[in-house]
């Protein structure tokens, strides 16, 4: 195998493992959001424990809850996007300015 074969195999490893590694972030991202809204949610809305199940306006707080949460993530997820891509802009721009300043040199 020649070198680059070599390389290309190293890079396609790496490559492999860094998405394994974004992926097991994510799942942990994901379980501390849910594992957030479960503790607020519950606490926020299951004030009696004198019987097994929710009350009817137990359920109501928890599901009005569960959604407003949701949303409010869903909106950030949102503007962290959005604000990425103005960045990815800002710099694909100044990459493309310093490009055009080396070529009138």
């Amino acid at each position: 195998m020649s070198f680059p074969a070599t390389l290309n195999v190293a890079n396609e490893y790496e490559r492999q493992q860094v998405e394994a590694i974004m992926q097991q972030k994510t799942v942990r991202d994901y379980m501390t959001v849910y594992n957030k809204l479960v503790e607020k949610c519950f606490s926020d809305c299951v004030n009696s424990f004198s019987s097994r199940k929710l009350t009817g306006k137990e359920t109501s707080c928890v599901n009005t809850c569960c959604d407003k949460f949701l949303m409010g993530v869903s909106r950030m997820n949102q503007r962290f996007v959005e604000q990425n891509i103005l960045m990815q802009e800002k710099k694909a721009e100044a990459l493309k300015a310093a490009r055009s300043g080396d070529d009138s040199e």
